[in-house]
């Protein structure tokens, strides 16, 4: 299997809330960010807020290393192996959609 040239994972939204004028989240690992979510404030609102789908961008966005784990897995391994890559699979679906 080919080495990914992104930064390894696991990344985490390791910071998000107010920013000035919009909300933010940082995504990456302990010590590099990766990307950054911006959701701009309305013209009325005094502290910007978040919203469902902007959290979800955020975790989706977290989730790519293991999401990119775990696809590799499922194309790339032996049947025998098909309980470890589902098992891969679905922990990275859980990480996006933030259920245990």
């Amino acid at each position: 299997m080919k080495k990914t040239e992104s930064t390894p994972g696991p990344w985490f939204i390791t910071h998000y809330g107010p920013l000035r004028a919009s909300y933010q989240h940082q995504i990456g690992t302990a010590d590099k960010t990766v990307a950054y979510t911006w959701l701009p404030s309305s013209p009325d609102d005094k502290i910007p807020q978040t919203s469902p789908e902007h959290e979800a961008n955020a975790r989706l966005i977290a989730a790519a290393p293991e999401l990119l784990e775990a696809l590799e897995a499922v194309l790339s391994g032996p049947v025998e192996q098909l309980d470890r890559t589902v098992n891969l699979s679905l922990a990275a679906i859980a990480k996006a959609r933030r259920t245990p």
